[in-house]
C-alpha cells in the first residue's frame, strides 16, 4: 500500500495518515475503514493530519468529492474533529477550494498548511479555542 495510517502518539488524539506518491482511491478507502476503526475504539475526539506533500493526487479527484464528504471517516465519524492537510500545490489548494465551496459546512474543520509543524500549530491553536466539555 501507499498509504499508512498511525495514531501520533499513545493519547491518540491525532490520526496522522501518510499518501505516498502514487496512492489509489481502492487504497484510499481500505484506510478510511482502519480510521473508522480507530475512532471506534477512543470515548474522545481525535484529529486527522493527511500528509499529502510526497503525493500526486489521483484521477476523477472531483468525482470522488460526495463518497468523501459524505463518507470519510474524518469528516464524518462523531469521534473526528479537525483535518488539516500537509502539502500545498497548486492542485491541492484548488481542490480544495472547489471543497470550501460545495462543502461548506464540513470544510470549516478542514485546514491546509505546508509543514507538519505547522500542522500541528494550526491543532494546538484549535483546541486552545475550543471549551473543554464535561
Amino acid at each position: 500500500m501507499d498509504i499508512s495510517i498511525n495514531w501520533t502518539d499513545d493519547t491518540h488524539q491525532c490520526v496522522h495518515i501518510i499518501y505516498g506518491m502514487y496512492w489509489t482511491w481502492d487504497e484510499f478507502f481500505k484506510i478510511d475503514d482502519t480510521a473508522r476503526t480507530m475512532l471506534d475504539s477512543i470515548d474522545h475526539k481525535a484529529d486527522f493530519i493527511l500528509d499529502l506533500r510526497d503525493a500526486i493526487l489521483p484521477k476523477n479527484v472531483v468525482g470522488q468529492f460526495p463518497r468523501f464528504a459524505h463518507g470519510a471517516a474524518s469528516l464524518t465519524h462523531p469521534n473526528s474533529r479537525l483535518v488539516v492537510l500537509v502539502g500545498t500545490n497548486a492542485h491541492l489548494r484548488t481542490l480544495l477550494g472547489v471543497f470550501q465551496k460545495v462543502y461548506s459546512v464540513a470544510a470549516r474543520r478542514v485546514f491546509l498548511v505546508d509543514t507538519l509543524d505547522e500542522a500541528q500549530g494550526v491543532l494546538a491553536e484549535k483546541t486552545a479555542l475550543t471549551p473543554s466539555k464535561g
